[in-house]
């Protein structure tokens, strides 16, 4: 399939971006490199510096790109940050993710898939979280990618558009190329130097940092595992 990857660039996005290859894919990376970087995108990928801002630009790299699905990594994502500016995660992770969507229905793509996050169910009801508990953001950041998972239901009843959203935290490791590197530091996410000893089959790390309680044992999702589900999600059929 030929799928385009806003935010090929970043963490997930370029690890998802070299599965989607290995699996056969065709794939366009969209990225502005604000968060990610040119490195970071796979050699076999088309790759188009870009904007969600700017619609005409997006517009036209969808057409070009011939996609038949779209997966939508590129957002802002640090909730303290979200706190302090909240306009800034409204206008990208909102305003640019309308003209994603309207792009991609120009674009004749059916299929969308997005990456979300379990931000939007605040503080939970109970652990472990289910699908079925209530979403009630408790930071712009999470109430953006809600906005955005429901801008998705409405373009799916107006326009049959196929989508999944995947709700995911705590994002870990990396493949054997490509992995977490971040322009400045992100001191909301834990992601320390012990994770990369880590194998694939570990399911919680132990916290020692400040953000945490100490000792807390947090699950995390290794990054190659959440890469694979979110490109495994295009086929058959996407379904709410």
């Amino acid at each position: 399939m030929n799928v385009f990857v806003t935010g090929g660039a970043g963490y997930i996005g370029s690890v998802c971006v070299e599965e989607l290859l290995n699996a056969g894919h065709t794939v366009t990376v969209f990225d502005n490199l604000s968060e990610g970087h040119r490195a970071a995108v796979d050699p076999r990928a088309a790759f188009v510096q870009g904007d969600l801002a700017d619609p005409p630009g997006i517009a036209r790299a969808l057409k070009e790109s011939g996609a038949a699905a779209v997966i939508h990594f590129a957002a802002n994502a640090l909730v303290g940050e979200s706190m302090a500016n909240p306009g800034k995660y409204f206008r990208n992770n909102v305003a640019g993710g309308v003209n994603l969507l309207d792009a991609a229905l120009a674009a004749g793509v059916r299929k969308f898939v997005f990456s979300s996050t379990c931000a939007t169910y605040g503080s939970p009801e109970r652990v472990p979280i289910t699908e079925d508990l209530p979403q009630r953001p408790i930071n712009p950041y999470g109430e953006s990618k809600l906005m955005f998972e429901k801008m998705l239901g409405w373009y799916h009843q107006a326009h049959g558009l196929e989508f999944v959203a995947f709700r995911y935290f705590n994002a870990a490791g990396a493949s054997a190329r490509f992995g977490e590197h971040h322009h400045k530091p992100r001191s909301a996410r834990f992601t320390a130097p012990i994770i990369r000893r880590r194998t694939a089959r570990a399911s919680a790390i132990t916290s020692t940092s400040s953000i945490w309680p100490p000792r807390t044992s947090l699950p995390w999702l290794p990054a190659r595992k959440a890469a694979t589900t979110l490109a495994t999600a295009m086929a058959p059929r996407c379904a709410r």
